[in-house]
């Protein structure tokens, strides 16, 4: 509306536009930004591979309940040329607390766009599931593209 408002104004010389700012005054996302932990491993897939499942293991074995653990994927059909993506996310460990959830998305997407849809919904799933006793929400993806727009856009944003 502002647009096309704007476009028109010199047509319609007796409308009186307010003049708005667009930028915000938003002390919070700078320290929401300290308490986002964006990591991209350095390791070989077989390597970190190992290290996710002793994380995973330390978690459990330590009763530490109070994570939301979430995880996206995403597939291409090659005969069908249908994207799908998903995710999977479990809560205190538990299977009445965990849920997968998936899309098909339009065959004319790419990849890379089918990881950032995943991670939003998972971010989504995080806002949604939280609690009181949540202390951590891990957010697993194998794209490190995505995450790593991800963590341009969150710095960019400060």
């Amino acid at each position: 509306m502002f647009r096309i408002t704007a476009s028109i104004t010199d047509l319609l010389s007796s409308l009186k536009i307010e003049q708005i700012s667009h930028e915000e005054e938003t002390s919070w996302k700078t320290s929401l930004n300290l308490l986002i932990d964006i990591k991209i491993s350095e390791l070989n897939k077989e390597q970190e591979a190992t290290e996710y499942k002793n994380q995973i293991q330390n978690l459990i074995k330590y009763q530490n309940v109070s994570n939301l653990i979430i995880y996206s994927d995403d597939s291409k059909c090659e005969k069908t040329d249908n994207l799908d993506t998903g995710i999977f996310y479990t809560k205190n460990f538990s299977t009445e607390n965990s849920r997968s959830l998936s899309w098909n998305l339009d065959s004319h997407m790419e990849v890379f766009d089918a990881e950032l849809f995943a991670l939003k919904e998972a971010f989504k799933v995080a806002s949604n599931q939280v609690s009181v006793f949540t202390t951590d929400i891990w957010i697993f993806s194998d794209s490190q593209a995505a995450i790593q727009r991800i963590q341009k856009s969150s710095l960019n944003a400060e």
